[in-house]
């Protein structure tokens, strides 16, 4: 028995399925934003910038409390305030009675900051667009998962056939949506944050990994989260989207010249021809348009070559032959006496 959609039903799940494809595009346009943002700041210098020296030259004065004006004047050569080109020089005066650094019992060097090195415009606009990304994604994956839910309940109550597929579509995307969430915001105990983290974790991952801190995360805990993972969601978001739109097509009436004629050779591909004798009509026409006559039905071959009656050998009757113009036979007829 052939299942017969409703347009009521077909109206709702053609809405889901629009709706669903949109917002698996948002997701795996914000997957695909979240690594590159993460690509920039792991791997290049680009939300840092250096001070540069200026070209004017100028006289550093070094105000002192307690002493004169004359004093406090001082030329860029003064020993006591070293400045080159603009830029302040790094003095370290140990203090006395300080104790080493140590990590874990054992010492530790720690380099001192570079002060001309300050965040440039670009981490601003990595900010920006990874905030953006976050938002967007979380907001998809959490719809996305929604209304899989609802395309499962419409399509299970008016019992279209394939629905176990939107089933399985849908047990994917709830795995998908807790894995997008950001879950170490509240979970803190958790030692996976979620894809869409925050930029502040992302960065001070990023330099911690950089600098071999010791409280760094792991290289397959850091790599897995902002590159693996991702990329296995995106490709699974693909293969339950399509999956989704199969288990549901059963229940959408056609519209379109371009649908109706993919579903008709989808159903011509799948019918199998079983025939074991060719019927009468099939043989003459294939007769008819010059095969070989090994291609025909054997009896049609058989009724070919049978050899028809000569009309002219069969005997017409046992009267003479009339003219056209006699009006009674050959011979007459006899009447009683």
């Amino acid at each position: 028995m052939s299942y017969k959609p409703k347009p009521h039903v077909s109206a709702a799940l053609r809405h889901l399925r629009l709706s669903v494809i949109i917002c698996a595009a948002a997701l795996g346009a914000c997957l695909l934003l979240h690594i590159l943002v993460w690509a920039f700041v792991h791997y290049t210098d680009a939300r840092w910038t250096e001070v540069k020296a200026t070209d004017t030259p100028r006289d550093v004065v070094v105000v002192e409390p307690g002493a004169s004006q004359s004093e406090n004047t001082r030329s860029l050569s003064d020993p006591a305030h070293p400045v080159s080109q603009g830029r302040a020089a790094q003095t370290e005066s140990p203090r006395s009675g300080a104790e080493p650094l140590t990590v874990r019992g054992r010492a530790a060097t720690r380099a001192p900051a570079d002060v001309n090195r300050v965040l440039s415009r670009n981490d601003s606009w990595f900010r920006s667009i990874s905030s953006l990304s976050q938002t967007v994604g979380v907001v998809a994956a959490l719809t996305l998962m929604l209304l899989m839910i609802q395309g499962v309940i419409v399509a299970g109550g008016a019992n279209v056939p394939g629905v176990e597929r939107a089933v399985t579509s849908t047990s994917w995307t709830i795995v998908i949506a807790l894995l997008c969430l950001p879950l170490a915001d509240v979970f803190v105990s958790l030692p996976f944050g979620g894809v869409f983290c925050s930029y502040a974790s992302m960065t001070a991952s990023s330099e911690a990994i950089r600098a071999g801190a010791p409280d760094a995360p792991t290289g397959m805990q850091f790599y897995g989260q902002h590159l693996l993972i991702p990329l296995v969601i995106f490709a699974t978001l693909v293969i339950v989207t399509i999956r989704f739109h199969m288990g549901v097509e059963e229940g959408v009436i056609v519209t379109s010249m371009s649908e109706l004629d993919e579903k008709l050779d989808r159903e011509m591909s799948s019918i199998k021809f079983v025939a074991t004798r060719a019927p009468r009509s099939v043989g003459a026409l294939h007769r008819a348009m010059g095969d070989n006559a090994d291609d025909v039905s054997p009896s049609l071959t058989r009724a070919s070559r049978s050899p028809l009656p000569d009309p002219v050998d069969e005997p017409l009757s046992d009267e003479p032959p009339r003219r056209i113009k006699d009006p009674q036979t050959g011979k007459p007829m006899q009447r009683p006496i």
